[in-house]
C-alpha cells in the first residue's frame, strides 16, 4: 500500500465529465484539478488536493500549513475514478514540504482512503436512506459501475 502519483486531470477527463453534468466533482476552468492518484483493488482513483478541506472526509496536512485561513488537505470525498490512462494530466510538482508529508504519511493517508470507500461502498448497496444521505456530496457516485458496486444489493 502506499503507491502514488500526482498529476492534474487532462482535459478529456473534463470532456468527458463536464462539472455542469456532474456538479459533486471539483474543477475550474481557469484551474486543474491536482490530485493524487492511486490504485486500490485494481481501480485507479485520483484523490483531489483542497485548500478548504473538511476534516472528517479528509486528510488534512498535519506539519505544513498553507498561507490562508483554511485546512489544506486531500479531500477523499471529491475523488473519482481514473477509467482511462488519458485522464492523466502530465505529473505535477507541489510544495516540497507537502511532498514530504504525503511520503511520510502514504499509508495512512492512502488507507484512511481505503475505509472511506469501504463506508461508501457499503453506504450505496443500503437500502438505508440516511446511509446513503451521508454521501450526497460524494464524486464517487458517478463511478458506481466503474467501482463494481449495484446499488441496494446489500442489507
Amino acid at each position: 500500500m502506499g503507491d502514488y502519483v500526482i498529476c492534474c486531470l487532462s482535459k478529456k477527463f473534463y470532456e468527458k465529465y463536464p462539472i455542469d453534468v456532474f456538479p459533486q466533482m471539483l474543477g475550474k476552468k481557469d484551474r486543474p484539478y491536482l490530485a493524487l492518484i492511486t490504485e486500490i483493488d485494481g481501480v485507479s482513483y485520483a484523490i483531489p488536493f483542497r485548500s478548504h478541506a473538511h476534516a472528517e472526509t479528509s486528510y488534512i496536512f498535519k506539519t505544513y500549513f498553507r498561507d490562508f485561513d483554511g485546512q489544506a488537505g486531500l479531500d477523499y470525498s471529491k475523488a473519482v475514478v481514473i477509467v482511462d490512462y488519458t485522464y492523466k494530466g502530465n505529473p505535477a510538482r507541489i510544495d516540497s514540504r507537502e511532498k514530504s508529508e504525503i511520503d511520510s504519511y502514504r499509508n495512512e493517508i492512502i488507507g484512511n482512503f481505503k475505509k472511506y470507500l469501504d463506508s461508501f461502498k457499503k453506504a450505496m448497496k443500503s437500502k438505508n436512506p440516511k446511509l446513503r444521505l451521508r454521501y450526497q456530496c460524494c464524486s464517487l457516485q458517478y463511478f458506481l459501475k466503474e467501482m463494481g458496486i449495484k446499488e441496494d444489493d446489500g442489507d
